[in-house]
């Protein structure tokens, strides 16, 4: 019997190393590798709201669970806190010469504080120097809600510079910001920010198991492996590896470890080789290298005294399994399940500080790379444009072209003014119209206590819907850059803003109209006759000099949003009259002085987005009404995969029908628009326009990706199928103009067809 009982143990033994070498990589050797180090930055809210959403103290378990069991003592560690000021309760450094316990100290994050300024703790925390080149950093930035100062007109302005500024810089540098939400307010601008930086995105606001769920959140950053011991059961599966048990809700003296001898371990009765303590309602046991170091097969592990939920484990991947019990089957059942893996890293043993070190001198700002994270940027982009046919004007197949736009934003240290510059410059190989420069942004915001000005040169957006912008009325088009509307021309303008108790309300005062720009006679998407921009007709006697005069008052309930504007001043879309000249035929732009109301409305319901905009306009004819509404649907996850598609139709309508210019008075929008969701921000968007009455359609397609830090690669392409050819006489040109047939809306686009490519470089 004895000698059967020793042939078991021994074929025990044997299948537990094998099934452990076919789990490890390489072996046990690679899963004793050193791995890099790592730059883990935790960055707590410590406003009193936080407090109320996190009533088990999940944040400082998270913390104190990171600095003393999921890294080593090669990786860098720091704790930050913030409200109105920004707090380093432990300083950065590396592990190695700290001292672990001082982490464990308890109070460090309380949470007093009335304002959430998540501007000022990033720019503190991201932009310092980091020791050691090449190390992947992460921010694990711990939050209840969105950004909140002492006004909500200050909150957006902050939320939109954290966007445009401090997310590219950290993405250019290979910081990831991964964000833990306690409350799902703001998590569109938290979800936004993740995903620009390449990190990743958790609220916890329907978790039930909270410390589980966060301790699984920030595991991929460290190489751990944090895993639910359902049965109170775990096995060590490595010797002289380092495990960490959290149990929840349990205090340390109301908990028990059974020691594969059978040993009964407390607090108060357990060998140095077990380190007891205590985070936040949550008992805490540190098995270390030294507890298992004459083991010579797995060891399991009990745990009595077990709270409300299940007891945490925490260690490297091929360390332990979580929720075995000491059975052979059972135990290689386990052995085989395919989960990811890293490679293990054994702790090294903690060394005296070097003479002279200061664990904390790397926190030191950098100034030359904070200046230059935040203030300035730019993009340059090469682009090639071919078309399929030639143009009605022998215009060139393709075309080549150069822009340079730079930035230069700067938010004072109070937040309550902002400095933006934005120019834009554009070199063309063949249309000299198209080579142009302009100041996009030259604008200085102030925000006070319940109101805000711009003065200055600035663009502003309005409008909710995909196909088109009815609403967006403030800004000139920038026709040569692109005939979709969606780059604008700088517009001088003085706003005021007023944040009320009934909702938002903007006031503009435009004292300067900008002309619409358009292609030269070698340049493409024009009409059919060149445009002589010279000579163009204002309908009031100040032409340019008008002051225009624009109101939108903005509010939401719940999920629904709305917006109500007024316009008063110079239509930015002119009317284009032949100059009657048969030998020097041209068309002059006239510009109408207009007065047009709009509404705007979108609704979420889930993954669902309603979407509405509509305008009545007068001035130019006859008042006359138009329409887009439709929704966008969002498969979020498609397929079990990270990928996302959105599904959008809208209905454009024009009460002008055949009479007005537009050619969207009675069509449909149908697209498709599919985000990757992946690295290098993969996405597109698929659809076109089609009018049911001449089946004119416009295809169209954008797509875009980035390539490393720094370059971008984007796609267009369009075709504009249907409409009559236009005629080869000037006679028949004059009258297709003059009498417009609804199928001729798409003849000046016949033959533009084209696909587009640029390659863009962040700076």
């Amino acid at each position: 019997m004895k000698l059967l009982w020793l042939d078991k143990k021994i074929v025990r033994t044997a299948c537990i190393v094998v099934t452990a070498l076919l789990m490890v990589p390489g072996g046990i050797r690679s899963a004793l590798a050193d791995e890099p180090a790592q730059d883990i930055r935790v960055v707590v809210d410590a406003s009193v709201s936080i407090a109320g959403h996190d009533p088990y103290n999940v944040r400082e378990m998270l913390v104190k669970s990171l600095g003393t069991l999921m890294l080593d003592d090669n990786d860098y560690f720091g704790v930050w806190t913030f409200g109105r000021y920004v707090d380093m309760p432990v300083k950065y450094g590396k592990l190695l010469h700290l001292d672990r316990q001082s982490i464990l100290k308890p109070d460090y994050l309380r949470a007093t504080a009335t304002i959430r300024n998540v501007r000022d703790a990033l720019e503190r925390v991201a932009f310092i120097n980091r020791a050691e080149p090449g190390l992947e950093t992460h921010i694990v930035l711990i939050v209840d809600g969105p950004v909140a100062t002492s006004s909500p007109i200050k909150d957006a302005l902050l939320e939109d510079y954290i966007i445009k500024n401090i997310a590219p810089a950290l993405r250019s540098k290979s910081i990831r910001v991964n964000i833990l939400q306690f409350e799902n307010e703001g998590e569109l601008f938290y979800q936004k920010l993740a995903r620009i930086t390449g990190g990743q995105y958790l609220t916890l606001k329907d978790k039930r198991n909270k410390p589980f769920d966060a301790l699984r959140f920030v595991s991929d950053m460290t190489g751990t492996a944090v895993e639910l011991a359902a049965n109170n059961h775990f096995a060590i599966t490595i010797p002289n590896e380092q495990v960490g048990v959290i149990i929840p809700n349990t205090r340390p003296d109301g908990a028990k470890i059974l020691h594969p001898d059978g040993w009964v371990l407390t607090p108060k009765d357990s060998p140095n080789t077990i380190n007891w303590a205590t985070m936040p309602g949550n008992a805490v046991v540190e098995i270390t290298p030294d507890a298992t170091a004459g083991e010579k097969e797995v060891s399991f592990w009990t745990i009595e005294g077990v709270g409300g939920f299940p007891p945490i484990v925490i260690g490297h991947p091929a360390a332990f399994i979580a929720g075995v019990e000491p059975n052979q089957k059972e135990l290689i059942a386990r052995r085989q399940e395919n989960r990811p893996l890293k490679d293990v890293v054994k702790k090294t043993t903690r060394q005296a500080p070097p003479p002279g070190f200061n664990p904390f001198e790397d926190a030191m700002f950098g100034s030359d790379e904070f200046a230059s994270a935040n203030w300035y940027k730019g993009v340059i982009g090469l682009e090639g444009r071919y078309f399929f046919q030639e143009g009605y004007r022998q215009q060139d197949n393709a075309n080549v072209s150069v822009r340079l736009q730079p930035e230069i934003d700067y938010l004072s240290e109070s937040g309550n003014d902002l400095f933006e510059l934005t120019l834009f410059g554009r070199w063309d190989q063949n249309d000299e119209n198209r080579t142009h420069f302009d100041v996009r942004d030259l604008l200085w915001t102030h925000v006070g206590t319940g109101w805000e000005t711009k003065l200055g040169v600035g663009r502003v957006f309005w409008g909710v819907t995909e196909s088109q912008h009815l609403v967006d009325i403030v800004n000139q088009t920038d026709w040569v850059e692109h005939p979709d509307g969606e780059d604008k021309l700088g517009q001088p303008m003085f706003k005021l803003g007023l944040e009320l108790g009934w909702g938002n309300l903007d006031l503009f005062a435009l004292p300067y109209f900008r002309e619409r720009t358009y292609p030269d006679v070698d340049g493409r998407f024009g009409p059919i006759l060149p445009i002589d921009t010279d000579n163009a007709i204002y309908a009031h006697d100040d032409e340019e000099w008008h002051t225009d005069f624009a109101v939108r008052y903005f509010n939401y309930i719940g999920q629904f949003e709305f917006a109500f504007s007024y316009f008063s001043g110079t239509g930015r879309e002119p009317e284009l009259r032949f100059n009657g000249n048969l030998q020097n035929p041209q068309l002059i732009p006239v510009y109408h002085t207009i007065d047009q109301a709009g509404l705007e409305a979108q609704y979420v319901y889930e993954s669902l987005l309603l979407k509405f905009e509509g305008i009545t306009r007068s001035g130019s004819g006859d008042r006359y009404s138009a329409l887009t509404t439709g929704f966008e649907y969002t498969q979020v996850g498609l397929f079990g995969s990270l990928t996302d598609l959105g599904w959008v139709v809208e209905y454009l309508f024009d009460d002008r029908g055949d009479r007005g210019p537009s050619i969207f008075e009675n069509d449909w929008f149908v697209g498709w628009r599919w985000t990757m969701n992946d690295e290098a921000s993969l996405e597109a968007l698929i659809g076109g326009i089609w009018d049911p009455e001449t089946n004119e359609v416009m295809y169209s397609i954008e797509a875009s990706r980035r390539m490393g830090k720094r370059f971008k690669m984007t796609l267009e392409g369009s075709i504009f199928s249907g409409g009559h050819a236009v005629p080869d006489d000037l006679p028949g040109m004059l009258q297709s103009l003059a009498a417009p047939s609804p199928d001729y809306k798409l003849t000046p686009l016949r033959k533009d067809d084209y696909v587009q490519l640029e390659l863009s470089y962040y700076f």
